[in-house]
C-alpha cells in the first residue's frame, strides 16, 4: 500500500492503531525531511547571551 493510501486509510479508521502504526513505521523508512538549522541560539534569543 502506497503512504498516500495507508494515510486515507489512517483517516477513514482512526480506531485502527495497527494501522496507524503501520503508516508511522513507513513514514519513516521513507523519510523526505529536510532540517533547517536555526537561525539563532536560544540562549541568545530568550535569556540574552551570546
Amino acid at each position: 500500500m502506497s503512504q498516500k493510501d495507508l494515510h486515507d486509510y489512517v483517516l477513514a479508521h482512526r480506531d485502527n492503531k495497527k494501522a496507524f502504526y503501520a503508516y508511522v513505521k513507513k513514514i519513516h523508512k521513507e523519510v523526505n525531511w529536510i532540517e533547517i538549522p536555526a537561525l539563532e541560539s536560544f540562549s541568545s534569543r530568550f535569556l540574552g547571551m551570546r
